[in-house]
């Protein structure tokens, strides 16, 4: 509930003051990260803020899709944008949401391999986005080209000039 609570503060403040905010929340397998982002996520939608849940991880976003849709087209369509991919992020203008919850931050990455069109997955979440959560299991990192760490985290924050809370 900690959490839930200062990530819902934090956001009111962005709003208000209209600053960049990140939040590192870490936490080992089974710890909540994937509920707390899903309420606050849902949280943050019935209070008409932009939000969306972000991962690379295609699965967990389909599951989402299927158990919200069960099946409707007509309704993937409607929810669709809210369980989204990193990759596209470096197309926004900066602020396009008002909230990105990202899920397995840990496995975000640069360009490697010139597959998409940005540079750094944890920079574009950040600059895509008034208030950044990023939910973080350091030892669950999966190949060698994943950048998504606490430092990292903090150290784009700093570079860009914004106020970085975990």
């Amino acid at each position: 509930r900690f959490c839930y609570d200062m990530c819902l503060r934090t956001m009111l403040q962005c709003l208000k003051d209209r600053k960049k905010r990140t939040i590192v929340i870490q936490g080992g397998p089974g710890t909540g990260k994937s509920v707390l982002a899903v309420n606050l996520l849902v949280r943050l939608i019935n209070d008409s803020l932009n939000s969306a849940y972000v991962t690379k991880n295609s699965a967990p976003r389909q599951a989402f899709l299927t158990l919200l849709t069960k099946g409707q087209a007509n309704k993937v369509v409607d929810i669709g944008h809210l369980f989204r991919s990193p990759f596209g992020l470096n197309q926004c203008k900066g602020n396009d949401y008002d909230c990105l919850i990202v899920d397995e931050a840990h496995r975000l990455v640069k360009k490697m391999y010139g597959d998409w069109g940005g540079v750094n997955q944890v920079k574009e979440c950040i600059n895509a986005s008034l208030l950044s959560i990023f939910l973080i299991d350091e030892d669950q990192a999966v190949t060698s080209s994943d950048i998504g760490t606490v430092e990292i985290s903090r150290s784009e924050e700093r570079r860009v000039g914004k106020e970085c809370r975990s």
